[in-house]
């Protein structure tokens, strides 16, 4: 729901190492374009058919590229003269899709509603969050002001208090492996506390993305606002677009 089919698509096709075939030919071409299709209309899309061992490997390298991928078999695919008249809505759903329906269902009586959000709308998130919260606590001398500066206060305190034991936390679970559970998730909570702290109180760094409002520095422009129209980030190069007032001034300033 956050990423478009393009932006899933783009990463995988564009690697030099993991990419699934090569581009160029028209067969291949329109493999693209379907892929595109059923992304956009399902949410995803089969990108190889392989033997077990091929497909699998390739698969892990996808996923530890960050991709959330799946191995099954093949989908078979129903000739139309040997359907009976049956529409494609009434033939029976593959036995891949059912098994991950059920196991979706299962995971959604425990997990959140959205246990997967893109980086650029998690990083939007913390940001907001984070301006809230600082709002709070500079707000003018007021009882509500005391309240929340207060209460801040107590939480981040105890949520700093965790650092010194995630060292001892993470040396006792190297020392015996991964057999307690508890320890682990014991670690991987206080960790998420005490990140979420050092964040609030000034280690977090908001991403450039399109649509974020910057201050362009330079000679000439200093002080600049203007809004990100495009990122190319394999170069590190960012087009931003000023608005008229700002280009005027720029202008009578120099």
């Amino acid at each position: 729901e956050d990423q478009s089919s393009h932006e899933v698509l783009q990463p995988l096709l564009s690697s030099s190492e993991g990419r699934p075939f090569r581009l160029g030919t028209g067969a291949n071409m329109e493999k693209v374009v379907k892929m595109d299709r059923d992304m956009t209309k399902s949410g995803c899309c089969e990108v190889i058919t392989e033997e077990a061992a091929a497909a699998l490997r390739k698969a892990t390298k996808w996923a530890q590229s960050g991709l959330i991928v799946s191995v099954g078999p093949p989908i078979e695919t129903v000739n139309p003269e040997a359907t009976s008249g049956l529409s494609t809505g009434d033939k029976k759903k593959t036995a891949q899709t059912s098994i991950c329906r059920e196991r979706n269902s299962e995971l959604a009586r425990t997990d959140p509603v959205r246990p997967f959000i893109s980086g650029h709308v998690a990083n939007s998130m913390a940001a907001e969050v984070i301006a809230l919260l600082h709002s709070l606590l500079m707000a003018p001398e007021s009882n509500a002001a005391q309240i929340w500066t207060t209460t801040a206060e107590k939480v981040l305190s105890r949520a700093l208090m965790y650092i010194p034991q995630l060292g001892k936390y993470a040396e006792s679970i190297l020392e015996n492996g991964s057999s307690s559970g508890r320890k682990l998730a014991k670690l991987q909570r206080i960790a998420r506390q005490a990140v979420a702290a050092l964040c609030a109180l000034g280690g977090f760094k908001e991403t450039i993305k399109i649509g974020s409002e910057v201050q362009v520095l330079g000679k000439g422009i200093a002080g600049s606002i203007g809004v990100v129209a495009s990122i190319n980030e394999q170069e590190g190069i960012a087009t931003v677009k000023f608005p008229p007032t700002s280009i005027d001034s720029r202008k009578t300033s120099q």
